[in-house]
């Protein structure tokens, strides 16, 4: 048997539809399910965070932002390394190019010492405009 799929004529339809539309108990059992599935996922990639992060979080200290690259370029660096196996959109290649660029762009900005080079600002600056241009792109 087919479920019938009803056809609306306007946007106003399909939303007074949704906005009256009552959960039954079966809908609220599917979606404790899925709670209960994903709770289980995200326990276990939590535990696998832990020991992933632990370097990162020993050396961390709040009163420099050398640790913040320390951060971003190891998060970048674990994104590029799943990217392309678990991604799934028209042009995550492209997006694995940017990462790539990024990533050298902040390994390169570490390398630079800040008393021998004037323009470090410049540099830093040009790096996390980059990053903040691009960002908002690193999602899958």
């Amino acid at each position: 048997m087919q479920q019938q799929f009803k056809e609306f004529k306007t946007f106003d339809e399909f939303k007074k539809e949704i906005e009256e539309y009552e959960y039954t108990l079966w809908d609220d059992i599917n979606i404790i399910l899925l709670r209960i599935k994903y709770f289980w996922y995200d326990f276990i990639d939590g535990i696998k965070n832990l020991f992933k992060y632990s370097k990162l979080v020993w050396r961390d200290r709040w009163w420099d932002y050398y640790f913040l690259e320390d951060w971003i370029l190891f998060k970048l660096k674990d994104m590029e390394k799943h990217w392309g196996k678990k991604t799934h959109y028209v042009g995550d290649c492209f997006t694995k190019k940017r990462l790539q660029v990024l990533i050298k762009k902040l390994e390169e900005l570490k390398k630079l010492d800040e008393e021998f080079d004037k323009d470090i600002m410049k540099k830093r600056a040009e790096v996390y405009k980059l990053l903040g241009r691009n960002i908002g792109k690193f999602w899958d």
